[in-house]
């Protein structure tokens, strides 16, 4: 499952046109000056190949890529936030994940619309099949949350959350 490729993102601009668009990963480097800020709030920006200026270098990004990039990079550093997920569907034999990552001021406003800016945005990266369906199959579903996901950011070598913490 962790080889999974890249089949789309979805990027949700509700905080600056309140548009959401998907890019399919062999176009993802057209978006490149779109996606940069949005992969910047997650410190994902070397985690997608897709992004590069020359075609050889595009080889697809794959889950354990993006993943660990994640962890490594963005969690050991920072919370999750609360509409943050990573989510599995299966369905006979498709199989899809979803890591969906919020910007800290999506859905903040007390009048249930998200914040303005970049930072109000979000980004729902799709690894496997786009839709994992099958009308004659059973659905699995299982996600991970952010309060999970924080917890086993906890675990990443480089974790610096808590530094400041332990020294008082």
């Amino acid at each position: 499952m962790w080889a999974l490729p890249l089949s789309g993102i979805t990027v949700d601009r509700s905080g600056v046109d309140g548009g959401e668009f998907w890019i399919d990963p062999d176009t993802v480097f057209s978006f490149k000056e779109t996606l940069t800020p949005y992969l910047a709030l997650f410190r994902l920006e070397g985690a997608l190949n897709g992004l590069s200026e020359h075609p050889a270098m595009r080889v697809g990004s794959n889950l354990i890529g993006v993943m660990t990039s994640l962890f490594d990079s963005f969690a050991a550093h920072q919370d999750f936030g609360r509409y943050d997920e990573v989510s599995l569907e299966a369905v006979g034999e498709k199989l899809s994940v979803t890591v969906s990552l919020h910007g800290p001021k999506h859905g903040t406003q007390p009048d249930g619309w998200p914040g303005e800016g970049i930072e109000a945005g979000a980004l729902h990266l799709t690894f496997g099949d786009r839709v994992a369906f099958d009308g004659r199959a059973v659905r699995t579903t299982r996600s991970i949350g952010a309060d999970a996901l924080n917890e086993l950011s906890l675990m990443a070598p480089n974790c610096t959350k808590n530094a400041e913490a332990e020294r008082d």
